[in-house]
């Protein structure tokens, strides 16, 4: 039995803590997986996983070697990577995760001229308001908004949203402009849906406006269906910029010029640390960079991102290239 080939059979286990699943992943059958583990449990002589009907956990000793594994077969694949790649365009696939008001407004627009500088990549987008987890999710990378919490990641920050209140004009029209935090609360607002992550909330969950009551007739779980009774003129909202820009600029939304004191959200691209990362990795995550920081720049700056469709790679000078 290769020893690479149970390693990453184990590290694939833990990742989805189940043989079935790494199995499917492996393209293997279950008891091969179970033995090539088990076989390297008896090589080392250290019980690697906790077995049970219902679960499959790491060890502490398996819990290390895991991480051990990690790095061990990042380096080979990326020296394997690297030795075919020598002197080659960037190619392969490359699995990335994001939410999709970054993907549909600023990354896809974007993608054609990537792939047209470097037509061996292929890309698979994930696309999710959810989080996604870089191991169990087998993701080269992520795109996450918030607070990044792992320790064991590079964050690379590529820049902040901004929150704003908007209405449609005729909204405005019939109801009026609100100017303090307090005139809210005579307004109607249209209330997203969280489900889990926290209930019906009419406006962000800090900030300001947090506390205010306002006057609530429709409640959606999707932030576009927001934006759409927004232009509907059913109430007021609250959204990142980046995804009210273009609806601001073409005149369907009017900007309600209140401090709603909700902060600013960082944006970052998250990846495993690697000293040596595969080309490919490194040619996207450099491109990513660009396209996002020039994408929240534009939204910020109260534009629309669709420009970003002829934004070429490399055109946008980045000075936080991933570290080597």
């Amino acid at each position: 039995m290769d020893r690479l080939d149970a390693m990453r059979a184990f590290v694939r286990v833990v990742d989805t803590r189940g043989f079935t699943r790494a199995a499917e992943a492996l393209n293997l059958n279950t008891a091969s997986v179970s033995r090539m583990v088990q076989v390297l449990e008896e090589q080392i002589n250290v019980r690697l996983l906790n077995r049970t009907t219902r679960s499959v956990s790491p060890t502490p000793e398996g819990l290390t070697y895991y991480e051990a594994c990690v790095r061990v077969l990042a380096q080979v694949d990326n020296m394997n990577e690297e030795a075919m790649s020598a002197g080659q365009s960037p190619e392969g696939r490359i699995k990335v995760g994001m939410p999709s008001i970054l993907a549909r407004g600023v990354v896809i627009p974007a993608l054609p001229l990537l792939l047209d500088k470097y037509p061996g990549l292929d890309i698979e987008l994930a696309i999710s308001d959810e989080q996604f987890s870089l191991a169990q999710e087998a993701m080269d990378c992520t795109v996450r908004i918030g607070p990044i919490r792992e320790s064991r990641v590079v964050a690379k920050e590529v820049g902040r949203l901004s929150h704003a209140l908007c209405a449609a004009p005729s909204y405005l029209r019939r109801n009026g402009m609100p100017r303090t935090v307090g005139e809210l609360e005579d307004h109607a607002s249209v209330a997203l849906n969280h489900g889990e992550r926290g209930g019906q909330k009419p406006w962000e969950t800090t900030g300001a406006i947090a506390a205010v009551s306002t006057r609530r007739q429709v409640t959606v779980n999707d932030p576009e269906a927001m934006i759409s009774c927004a232009v509907s003129g059913l109430g007021i909202i609250s959204a990142y910029r980046l995804a009210l820009s273009p609806y601001i600029e073409k005149g369907l939304l009017a900007e309600i010029p209140i401090e709603s004191g909700v902060a600013d959200a960082p944006v970052s691209i998250v990846f495993y640390p690697s000293r040596h990362l595969p080309s490919k990795i490194r040619v996207f995550i450099d491109w990513l960079c660009e396209v996002l920081a020039e994408g929240v720049r534009i939204a910020e700056a109260g534009r629309d991102v669709t420009a970003l469709a002829a934004m070429a790679p490399g055109t946008v000078q980045f000075s936080r290239s991933v570290p080597a």
